[in-house]
């Protein structure tokens, strides 16, 4: 069955009734215009003709008064005696001839020719010939009149010089006039424009004066009459095109603006909110419509749009409180290994860029778990506070801490090479040495050991290889006799080798490439409302030796080595097998875990694709961590979207555990949120417990599902309840299993 036409819209029919009319106006004015041309091209003919009679005559005028000046000049009584004693020729041409008043100004040279043809000056004066041409001479009494072309045209004239009272020829003058200032001084022209007046590019250097009409170019004035009654004609024209606009036209204005300006407003505005991140930033439409129902629909847009706006802030004010949260140790006060890492992101590329060194150093507090368990963790934890504060004094305002949990703290040293790392930690573990602690009754001395790793200006900055090399030389610090301040060497790695198996590496690697070992566990996500199991999310384990490595060991090797999408197609395949098992039960579904280096690869796509043969039976939520997301936005919201449209749900993991989880809920295609275990445990203090709650309040009321992680007892439950968690999951609902079960874990 054929698709149906799209509709036109009110615009598009307005202009097609538009176009008509100005069509039969666009013929009649066609036919007039020809009529115009035709009587045009009839006067312009007259025109010419009578253009070319006027140029004639004016160059027969020109010739006229240079024939004059001419005859003239030849008629003058020293020019004989010239012809006659022609051996003072040169002085009387240099000092006589052009001062005497006989030649007018407009003569620019001249010159006098023996009855031969040859002038008296034999080399000539270079602006008139030094000979006459003896064929040209036959009708000698009449003269010659040419024109020289060029740049500047010039009239050359010449005439005999006859004896007194006699025919017989003494010889010839030759007189020399710029043109077009000589045919412009003696003539008014009516029709030529003498701005257009040109002659013609020919081959020949001269023509004769007789022969110049032809050789002229110009274009004509205009004439009044011509522009009179083309005038007349325009306005007839106007006149009728204004009543045919406004028997056809006028209707097309009111519609545009009454009906389909405003509609398409409301259409472009709805496109950039429905495009734009969050929908919740842009301008309002302030503009009142002239119509009553458009006018409702902007003043509804406009109170969604306000409400959303208000909305959005309230979500970034939580946010950052949340952010503080994450990112700030809540005993000690420094910073915590997020934020370790968010620094290591902005500090990585400019140490490519800029080359400079950098250095990691891990601080571990010796003996801290005796001490806790003989002083208790009341005293441990001022002991933690202490060596933070002591550690952040030697460090300065350039450098931070970061404590990394339990009592290990860390810092990242930009620019700093091995020998200054070295005495920034014998400083460090100077502070810490010289703190007085027996106030707080310890009696033993509190120490701190200190592993460091550099790197070289220039080398790729890699986090996860300082750490491992400052974990193996924390481990040589640590020994006993040791001198606690240890820098990495290559040398270290053989001594440590104990510290670091190739076990779990090999274990990685026979997993990703065949499968073996590779096992997927479900743990059950949970419906509140109706008590039962809504689908399990699957989880990693390889099985080597009898042995499970459990997440915890297995991502580290994968991150390091770069190996994420590698085994998220081998998780992908071993789900698949699953599903041809029939586990988890049908009419249930599952959860995958996807990597961000692998949603943002255009492969996903093909490699989600085979699911779809098993969605009858089962739902599919593919999760994304915000942590993920962080690198090529534009590619993952590509992919998620597609698929979105092929069946999957999509849902945000970890939110809560970092400042940019707000900004992906609101450009992501999400829809579920699950909630980090450390903002699901926050429900049990205040005033973080009114935080979550506003937080997962705002949230479900935009329309996602929220899923509360890290349920370890009932009291956690009843918590997440009350705040309106609408699934649930943890160990006191049900353990992670190979073979899951559809019975509920607890009641």
């Amino acid at each position: 069955m054929p698709e149906p036409r799209k509709p036109l819209s009110i615009l598009h029919y307005s202009v097609l009734f538009a176009a008509a009319a100005l069509l039969l106006f666009a013929a009649f004015g066609w036919l007039t215009a020809t009529e115009l041309r035709t009587l045009r091209a009839n006067v312009e003919q007259s025109n010419l003709k009578q253009a070319n009679q006027e140029l004639e005559r004016a160059i027969d005028r020109v010739r006229d008064e240079a024939g004059k000046v001419a005859a003239g000049f030849a008629a003058w009584q020293e020019v004989r005696q010239q012809l006659q004693a022609p051996q003072y020729y040169a002085y009387w041409r240099n000092h006589r001839m052009m001062s005497a008043g006989i030649l007018p100004d407009f003569v620019t040279n001249a010159a006098i020719y023996g009855p031969e043809g040859r002038a008296l000056d034999s080399h000539g004066n270079g602006l008139l010939p030094a000979s006459l041409d003896p064929a040209a001479l036959d009708d000698q009494l009449a003269g010659i009149d040419q024109l020289t072309l060029g740049p500047a045209p010039q009239l050359l004239f010449f005439r005999p010089v006859a004896e007194a009272g006699t025919d017989r020829v003494l010889g010839f003058v030759g007189l020399r006039a710029p043109f077009f200032p000589l045919l412009y001084r003696l003539n008014r022209f009516r029709i030529i424009d003498t701005d257009t007046l040109r002659l013609r590019a020919v081959d020949a250097e001269q023509i004769a004066a007789a022969q110049m009409l032809p050789a002229f170019d110009y274009q004509l004035l205009a004439n009044p009459e011509t522009a009179a009654m083309e005038q007349l004609m325009t306005t007839a024209l106007i006149k009728v095109g204004v009543v045919l606009g406004l028997v056809t036209l006028l209707f097309y204005p009111a519609l545009v603006y009454l009906v389909a300006r405003p509609l398409h407003i409301i259409g472009q505005h709805l496109d950039h909110l429905k495009q734009s991140t969050g929908g919740m930033l842009l301008r309002q439409l302030h503009h009142r419509l002239p119509v009553a129902e458009l006018e409702k629909i902007r003043r509804s847009l406009n109170e969604y749009q306000s409400q959303l706006y208000e909305v959005h802030n309230n979500l970034d004010e939580k946010n950052r409180e949340l952010w503080a949260l994450a990112h700030r140790d809540p005993l000690t006060g420094v910073a915590n290994r997020r934020a370790l890492e968010d620094y290591w992101e902005s500090i990585r590329d400019l140490s490519t860029t800029l080359h400079f060194p950098l250095c990691f150093a891990l601080l571990d507090i010796n003996h801290f778990k005796a001490i806790n368990d003989s002083y208790g963790h009341q005293v441990g934890d001022q002991v933690l506070l202490a060596v933070a504060e002591n550690i952040a004094r030697v460090l300065g305002s350039h450098h931070h801490v970061y404590r990394l949990g339990g009592n290990e703290f860390a810092t990242l040293l930009a620019d700093f090479g091995p020998e200054q790392a070295l005495r920034l930690a014998e400083d460090c573990q100077a502070a810490v040495a010289e703190h007085p602690f027996e106030h707080l009754g310890i009696e033993e001395p509190i120490r701190i050991s200190v592993g460091l790793a550099c790197l070289e200006a220039g080398k790729t900055p890699d986090l996860q290889l300082l750490q491992r090399r400052a974990d193996v030389a924390m481990y040589i610090a640590k020994r006993p006799g040791g001198r606690q301040v240890v820098l990495f060497t290559p040398e270290l790695n053989a001594d440590a080798r104990g510290l670091f198996s190739s076990w779990a590496s090999s274990a990685v690697y026979e997993a990703i490439a065949s499968g073996q070992g590779l096992t997927i566990f479900y743990q059950p996500i949970v419906d509140l409302d109706a008590e039962r199991i809504r689908y399990y999310e699957s989880l990693v384990r390889i099985e080597s030796e009898n042995e499970l490595l459990l997440p915890s060991e297995i991502f580290p090797l994968v991150e390091a080595r770069k190996l994420e999408s590698e085994l998220d197609r081998a998780i992908l395949r071993r789900i698949l097998a699953d599903l041809d098992k029939g586990k988890p039960p049908l009419k249930t579904g599952i959860s995958i875990n996807i990597s961000g280096p692998t949603i943002v690869l255009p492969e996903i796509r093909d490699w989600l694709r085979p699911f779809r043969d098993y969605m009858q039976n089962y739902y599919f939520v593919v999760e994304i961590t915000e942590t993920a997301l962080i690198t090529q936005l534009g590619a993952a919201q590509d992919n998620l979207r597609a698929l979105q449209q092929m069946g999957f749900s999509v849902a945000l993991d970890d939110f809560g555990s970092g400042y940019s989880s707000l900004r992906y809920l609101a450009g992501m295609p999400v829809d579920i949120v699950k909630f980090d275990i450390s903002l699901v445990h926050s429900l049990r203090e205040q005033p973080q417990r009114q935080i979550v709650l506003g937080l997962a309040k705002m949230i479900e009321e935009v329309g996602y599902a929220l899923v509360a992680e890290g349920i370890e007892d009932r009291a956690t439950l009843e918590l997440v309840r009350k705040a309106g968690f609408q699934y649930a999951q943890g160990n006191y609902l049900g353990r992670p299993d190979e073979t899951p079960q559809p019975a509920l874990a607890a009641d």
